[in-house]
C-alpha cells in the first residue's frame, strides 16, 4: 500500500506530451469518479461474473503485452530505466491481483456496502499504477534522445580534435548520420510537447545545432590548415562551443529544465517598464467616474512620473534626434497637464449619477496626449531603425573585399567599422522592444539580436584569417560560410524588427529623413564638402530601397489584391524608375562636388548653383515617389486610426469661463467653442442630434442592408450618410471637422455626392413605367437637390460665447440646430429615394425592356454596421463558465477517501 499512497502524490508536471495526456485522461476520469456516489449514478450490471472475467482477462493481457514490450526495448535503454519500468509493471500485477480478489468478494455479495467500497478503492489504486507506468514509459523516449545527443556530442568533439583533414571528413560523415537520427527523434518529440516555452527552447536549440554545423566544418578545416593563426582557432572554438551549448539546450528542454540564455528563447519575452506603464496608464484613464477615489490621484500621478522618467531616458539617448527629443519632452508636459484636468473632472463628477460633457472631453484629451507621447516615442525608435538598418550589406562587402586583397591593416579598419555597425543594429533592435507590448515579438527580436551579437566578432576573425592567407582555399571557404551565416541572421533580425515597426510610422519617418538628407546634401554642396554629399546621396538611395523592401514585405500576405497591387505598383515605380534616375544624376553631382572640394572648375559658384538645383530636382523625384507609396498604403487605413505627423489641434488649457471670451471670435476654433457651450445650449443641440440618430438608424436598416459592390446608388448614399454624421459630430465639438471651413467643404462634398445620386436615380426613374412610385422617386430627387443647396447655406456655422457680467450669452445657436435639422432632412430624403428606386427598378417591368442599372444584393451578414457602436475602453472580462480541469490537474488535486 506504500506504493499506492505514493501514487496519490503524483506530479502533474511529469506528463509532458499530448499523446500521454490522451492515454491517461480516461484513466484519470475513472479514478476521480470512483467515489461512494459513483454507483448511484450508473446503471447496475446484470452479469457481474462476466464483468469480473473480462477484467481478469484485460489485466492479464496488459501484463503480457507490457512484458513483451519491455523485452524489446531493453537493448536500447539503461539498466536503471529497465529496472524502474519493470518495477512499475510488477506493481500493476500486485494491484491487479488485489483488485481481482476484492472484486471476487464483492461479486459474491453485491449488497455489502463495505465490499463495494473496498472494490472501488482497489480499482482506483490499479488505475493510478497504470498512469504511473505510462509516464515512466514516456521517459524512455527522452532517454533515447539524450543518448543520441551524447553520440552527436562525441563526434563534435572528434571534429574539434581532428589532426588531419581526412580524420575531420570521417568525423563529419559519421556526424551527419547521427544528426539525421537526432533531428528525426527530436522533431517527433517536438510536436508532442505540451509546454510552449519548452517547445520553443527545444526548437531553437535544434536550429542552432543545425546552422552551426557548416561553420564547425569550415572553421575546423581552416584550423587544421593554419593552426598557427589565432583567428582560425577562435572560429573553431566558437563553433565548437555553440554546438555544445545547443546540445545542452536540447537536453535541458527535454528534461524541463531552464535553457541557457545563449540558446533558449523563452526568457526574452518580458516587457519593458515604459511600455507596461503606458498600457496601465491608458487603461486607468478610462476608469468609471463613480469608481474614482482620492487614492487614485496619487496612484495615477506616480504612474505618470514613472512614464516621464522612462520617456526622458529615450529622449536622452545619444542618437535620438534633437527635434524628436523635444517632442518627447513636450509630450510629457502636455500629458501632465491633461492628467491634472482629468483628475479635476473625476473629483467633480465622482458623486454624480451621469458625468457631464467636460469629463468626457478631459478623458478624450488625456487619451490623445497618451497617443501623442506614444507616437513620438515610436518614431524616435523608428528614426534609429531607419539609420541602423539602412544598408546592412555594405560593411560586410567592404570587409570581405579588404580581406580578399590581403590588406591586413585595411581589413582591421573595415572590421572595426563592421563591428560598430553590428553593435548599432543590435542596440537598436533591443531598443525597439522598449515600446512593444508584444511578448512574442520581443522574444524573437531579442534572440535574433543575441545571435548577431555573438557572430559578429567571428566574422571579423574570419576576414582577418583571409587577409593573412588570401590565397588559401580553406580560408576563402571559411569566409564564405561565415558570410552566409551573417546574412541569414541579419535577415532574420531585420525581418523581426520590421514586424515591430508600424508601416505608417516607418513611411512617415523615412519621408522626413529623406528630406533631412536632402538638406544636408544641399548644405554640403555650398560648403565644397564632397564626402558629405556622397554620404547624403547614399543615404537617400538606401532609405528609398528600404522603403521598397519593407512595403513589399508588408504586402506579401495582404488579402486585398486590388489594394496590394496598387501599393506594389507605387514601389515598382520607385525601385525600377526613380531610384536608377536618382543614382545616375546624383553620381554627376557627387563628382562635381569632389572636384569643387579640390578647387577644380572654371566658375565654381555657377556650378554650385547648378548642382544645387539638380539635387533639388532629383531628390524631389524620390520624395514624390515615397509620398505616392505612403498615400497608397494609407488608402486602406482608417484615418482615425492613423496618428498624424502634425500635432493634434491644441484645445489649450482654457477651461475656465474667463478664457472662453478669448476664443469666441476665433473662426479656426469653432469646434472648441461648440465643445465648451453652456449645458443648456448643449442640451438643445443634443435633442436635435437624438432625432438625427433615429433617422440614421432608419438609414442603416433600409439602406445599410444592401451590398454596395455592384450598386453605385447604395455606395453614394452610404458616403453621404458618413459625411452627414461628421457634420452632426462637429456640432457637439467632436469628429474630424475642426473649423467652419471644414464644414463648408464637407457640405460641398455632400452636394456633389447628391448630384451624382440624383443623376443615377433620374436614370432609374426614366426607365420606370408611369406609376406613383416614379412620381415619388422624382419628387425625392428634387427634394435632395433643394436640401443639398440649403445645406451649403446652413453650413456656415458661427456660434459665439460672450461673457456679460456673471452670465454667459450664446449667440448663433440657431445656425447649429438648423444645420442638424437640414442634415436630418437630407438623410431622410436619401432613404426615401433609395426605397423608391429599389421598387421602381425591381417591381416594375422596365419600359425599354433592358437590364437593371444597379444590382440589388443583400450585404453579407458579417459586414459591419454603417454606424458603429462606441468602443468600450473598460476591462472586458470573460463570462464565468464551468470547464473541466485538465486531466493531470484533476489527478493532482484528487485525494482519496479515508476508510
Amino acid at each position: 500500500m506504500t506504493e499506492a499512497n505514493n501514487l496519490f502524490d503524483f506530479d502533474k508536471n511529469a506528463v509532458k506530451t499530448r499523446s500521454i495526456q490522451k492515454l491517461v485522461a480516461p484513466l484519470i476520469k475513472k479514478v476521480t469518479e470512483l467515489h461512494g456516489d459513483y454507483w448511484q449514478q450508473h446503471a447496475p450490471t446484470t452479469n457481474a461474473p462476466a464483468l469480473y472475467r473480462e477484467c481478469e482477462r484485460t489485466i492479464q493481457q496488459f501484463l503480457t503485452v507490457g512484458g513483451h514490450a519491455i523485452k524489446q526495448v531493453s537493448p536500447l535503454i539503461t539498466e536503471e530505466s529497465r529496472i524502474k519500468i519493470l518495477t512499475r509493471l510488477n506493481v500493476i500485477k500486485d494491484n491487479g491481483d488485489h483488485f481481482l480478489e476484492t472484486a471476487e468478494n464483492f461479486v459474491q455479495n453485491t449488497s455489502d456496502i463495505e465490499q463495494r467500497i473496498r472494490a472501488s478503492e482497489a480499482g482506483r489504486i490499479l488505475l493510478l499504477s497504470l498512469v504511473a507506468l505510462l509516464v515512466e514509459a514516456d521517459k524512455l523516449d527522452v532517454l533515447q534522445i539524450m543518448s543520441q545527443s551524447d553520440k552527436v556530442r562525441d563526434y563534435i568533439s572528434g571534429m574539434a580534435n581532428a589532426r588531419t583533414e581526412a580524420e575531420l571528413i570521417e568525423c563529419v560523415n559519421l556526424l551527419k548520420a547521427e544528426m539525421t537520427e537526432l533531428t528525426q527523434l527530436t522533431h517527433r518529440r517536438l510536436k508532442d510537447i505540451t509546454n510552449p516555452a519548452e517547445q520553443d527552447d527545444l526548437q531553437m536549440s535544434l536550429s542552432l545545432l543545425k546552422i552551426t554545423t557548416p561553420i564547425m566544418v569550415a572553421s575546423s578545416k581552416a584550423h587544421i590548415a593554419h593552426p598557427e593563426l589565432h583567428e582560425a582557432r577562435a572560429n573553431r572554438d566558437f563553433a565548437h562551443s555553440q554546438m555544445h551549448a545547443a546540445l545542452t539546450g536540447v537536453q535541458a528542454a527535454l528534461n524541463g529544465q531552464p535553457v541557457s540564455e545563449d540558446v533558449g528563447i523563452s526568457m526574452y519575452g518580458n516587457l519593458s517598464q515604459l511600455a507596461e506603464n503606458l498600457d496601465r496608464f491608458q487603461n486607468h484613464i478610462y476608469m468609471e467616474h463613480s469608481s474614482y477615489r482620492p487614492k487614485h490621484r496619487e496612484a495615477l500621478e506616480r504612474l505618470l512620473e514613472d512614464i516621464v522618467v522612462g520617456a526622458a531616458g529615450v529622449a536622452d539617448w545619444n542618437d535620438t534626434r534633437p527635434g524628436r527629443s523635444k517632442q518627447i519632452i513636450d509630450g510629457c508636459n502636455h500629458l501632465r497637464q491633461a492628467l491634472q484636468e482629468l483628475l479635476t473632472q473625476f473629483e467633480l463628477n465622482c458623486k454624480k449619477k451621469e458625468p457631464d460633457d467636460a469629463f468626457g472631453h478631459s478623458t478624450d484629451n488625456a487619451a490623445k496626449k497618451v497617443r501623442d507621447l506614444r507616437r513620438h516615442l515610436r518614431r524616435a525608435i523608428a528614426d534609429l531603425v531607419s539609420d541602423a538598418f539602412m544598408d546592412t550589406r555594405t560593411p560586410l562587402i567592404t570587409l570581405i573585399k579588404a580581406a580578399s586583397d590581403g590588406n591586413v591593416s585595411e581589413t582591421q579598419y573595415a572590421g572595426d567599422a563592421f563591428q560598430n555597425h553590428a553593435d548599432s543594429m543590435v542596440l537598436v533592435a533591443r531598443r525597439v522592444c522598449e515600446m512593444s507590448s508584444d511578448q512574442d515579438a520581443n522574444r524573437i527580436v531579442r534572440y535574433a539580436a543575441l545571435c548577431c551579437e555573438t557572430l559578429a566578432p567571428q566574422v571579423v576573425n574570419a576576414a582577418l584569417l583571409l587577409a593573412e592567407k588570401p590565397n588559401s582555399a580553406v580560408a576563402k571557404e571559411n569566409m564564405e560560410v561565415f558570410k552566409n551565416a551573417w546574412e541569414t541572421r541579419v535577415k532574420m533580425l531585420t525581418s523581426a524588427v520590421d514586424q515591430m515597426i508600424s508601416i505608417v510610422d516607418f513611411l512617415a519617418v523615412s519621408e522626413a529623413l529623406i528630406q533631412e538628407d536632402t538638406e544636408q546634401a544641399l548644405k554640403a554642396i555650398y560648403e565644397n564638402n564632397g564626402s558629405t554629399v556622397d554620404n547624403a546621396a547614399g543615404a537617400i538611395r538606401g532609405r528609398s530601397l528600404r522603403v521598397c523592401q519593407v512595403v513589399n514585405a508588408e504586402m506579401e500576405g495582404h488579402t486585398d489584391a486590388y489594394y496590394a497591387n496598387n501599393v506594389r505598383a507605387a514601389t515598382h515605380e520607385l525601385e525600377k524608375s526613380v531610384i536608377p534616375t536618382f543614382v545616375k544624376r546624383a553620381y554627376d553631382i557627387v563628382t562635381s562636388a569632389w572636384e569643387h572640394s579640390q578647387g577644380q572648375g572654371d566658375d565654381i559658384d555657377a556650378e554650385k548653383e547648378r548642382d544645387s538645383n539638380e539635387m533639388i530636382e532629383t531628390c524631389a523625384l524620390i520624395d514624390g515617389a515615397v509620398k505616392e507609396i505612403r498615400a497608397a498604403v494609407l488608402r486602406n487605413h482608417n484615418p482615425e486610426e492613423v496618428d498624424s505627423d502634425n500635432e493634434y489641434i491644441e484645445d489649450g488649457a482654457t477651461t475656465n469661463v474667463d478664457n472662453m471670451s478669448q476664443i469666441s471670435n476665433d473662426d479656426d476654433n469653432q469646434q472648441v467653442i461648440l465643445r465648451k457651450l453652456p449645458e443648456d445650449a448643449k442640451q438643445v443641440i443634443q435633442e436635435h442630434v437624438d432625432v438625427f440618430k433615429r433617422t440614421q438608424r432608419e438609414f442603416n436598416t433600409d439602406v445599410g442592408k444592401w451590398d454596395d459592390a455592384g450598386n453605385d446608388l447604395i455606395r453614394i448614399a452610404k458616403q453621404m450618410c458618413l459625411m452627414c454624421d461628421d457634420m452632426t459630430q462637429f456640432t457637439k465639438g467632436r469628429g474630424p471637422l475642426k473649423r467652419t471651413a471644414d464644414v463648408i467643404t464637407h457640405a460641398q462634398d455632400i452636394a456633389t455626392a447628391g448630384n451624382r445620386l440624383n443623376a443615377l436615380a433620374t436614370e432609374i426613374a426614366n426607365d420606370c413605367v408611369e406609376s406613383e412610385t416614379k412620381k415619388d422617386l422624382q419628387a425625392n430627387i428634387t427634394k435632395i437637390s433643394t436640401l443639398s443647396h440649403q445645406l451649403r447655406i446652413t453650413s456656415k456655422v458661427k456660434a459665439e460665447i460672450r461673457h456679460v457680467g456673471d452670465q454667459m450669452e450664446v449667440t448663433g445657436l440657431d445656425s447649429v440646430t438648423s444645420l442638424i435639422e437640414n442634415v436630418k432632412n437630407l438623410l431622410k430624403a436619401v432613404i426615401l429615394c433609395v426605397r423608391h428606386a429599389y421598387i421602381g427598378s425591381t417591381k416594375f417591368r422596365l419600359r425599354n425592356g433592358g437590364s437593371q442599372r444597379v444590382q440589388w444584393v443583400l450585404a453579407h451578414p458579417d459586414k459591419k454596421n454603417l454606424v458603429q457602436n462606441p468602443r468600450s475602453h473598460g476591462v472586458i472580462r470573460r463570462a464565468s463558465e464551468k470547464r473541466a480541469p485538465p486531466p493531470m490537474q484533476a489527478l493532482n488535486e484528487f485525494h482519496p477517501q479515508q476508510f
